[in-house]
């Protein structure tokens, strides 16, 4: 009985893993695609990552957020920005939740909407001036403390 439940609970723990290799899989394609310019192939596959995020971890897990991003990421490529806003913010909402205000990853969705909404050229509209010019200085304050720490910063 003990031979079972171990056997068991190794299937279950294979299983997981391959899921997450298959997630990291999805995620590391689209940004291939990305790269490449093939935005709407890029998009299609995103689709399906946050399917398969979703179907895994529920929607309140980080890397649904991740895979909503990366799908925001690919409609911004595409000039898709009323489908890209909304995915932005939900991922930001969902990372600020699960790793706290100031962890790094929640930099990184504020400049991801900050650039989305600079593209848009409603940046001042939408955010308000000075909480606009908080939301670029927070990042870009996030970006240098990022060289300096990889020691690419130059004095």
């Amino acid at each position: 009985m003990l031979l079972v439940a171990l056997l068991v609970g190794v299937a279950s723990f294979n299983a997981r893993a391959q899921d997450a290799d298959d997630l990291a899989t999805l995620r590391s394609r689209v940004e291939q695609l990305q790269d490449q310019a093939l935005y709407a192939e890029a998009v299609s596959i995103a689709e399906r990552y946050v399917e398969w995020a979703r179907q895994q971890h529920g929607e309140d897990h980080l890397e649904y957020g991740r895979a909503i991003a990366v799908l925001a990421k690919a409609y911004h490529s595409q000039g898709r920005y009323a489908k890209a806003e909304p995915l932005y913010q939900k991922a930001l909402a969902i990372t600020e939740k699960t790793l706290g205000a100031d962890h790094p990853s929640v930099a990184v969705g504020l400049t991801d909407l900050a650039e989305l909404y600079q593209d848009e050229e409603r940046l001042t509209k939408r955010l308000n001036g000075r909480r606009a010019q908080k939301l670029r200085h927070r990042s870009l304050r996030w970006r240098h403390g990022q060289l300096k720490a990889r020691g690419k910063l130059q004095r």
